[in-house]
């Protein structure tokens, strides 16, 4: 009982709704976003894709070159809330995507926020704890498979009647409404 009172599961509850709003929903409903952009625009199945290919190719050069130093140098809060703000602003971008360079642009900005969120989750849980630190960060780190399962069904439903572009865009809007205010919370 005195276990589960520990502060630091109320950080593990935030990193498990943050990677479920900001990693693991995403990364699973992007493919959703295929067909509508073939059927709009006419590209080929490796220009629709293209978006994947870019967000995870950023997502990793920014985790690998970028996160660490910028934590070491300016502190985990201000970079985890900077990248999410990014990754929003990527989703904000498919509201005006008419042509395949605004789409890439689209995949860049949520692979600048994709990348980092998954580092900046599990430092933000490491630092709450000694003991049970594998456990903590694999139990936040479920929010991706949770955000894997209800993300695909709700934006599928979502599409038909608000376009893809307003459905993605919403996922911005649940990052800023939601993402946001928890790592602000957060210690």
């Amino acid at each position: 009982r005195a276990a589960l009172s520990y502060p630091g599961w109320w950080v593990v509850a935030a990193g498990f709704v943050i990677f479920f709003f900001s990693f693991g929903g995403p990364t699973y409903s992007i493919s959703l976003l295929y067909n509508e952009v073939i059927a709009e625009f006419g590209w080929t199945r490796a220009e629709a894709t293209g978006i994947y290919a870019l967000k995870g190719i950023t997502g990793a050069v920014v985790a690998i070159f970028v996160i660490g130093p910028a934590v070491q140098r300016f502190g985990l809060k201000p970079i985890f809330l900077s990248v999410l703000i990014l990754q929003a602003i990527g989703f904000f971008t498919l509201l005006n995507v008419y042509s395949i360079e605004t789409y890439l642009l689209a995949g860049f900005l949520i692979g600048l926020g994709q990348g980092a969120v998954l580092l900046c989750i599990k430092l933000l849980v490491a630092r709450w704890f000694i003991r049970n630190v594998g456990f903590a960060g694999a139990m936040a780190l479920v929010g991706s498979s949770a955000g894997g399962v209800v993300f695909p069904a709700a934006i599928a439903g979502m599409i038909p009647d608000l376009g893809w572009r307003l459905t993605y865009a919403l996922i911005g809007v649940a990052i800023l409404a939601i993402s946001v205010p928890l790592v602000l919370l957060s210690k």
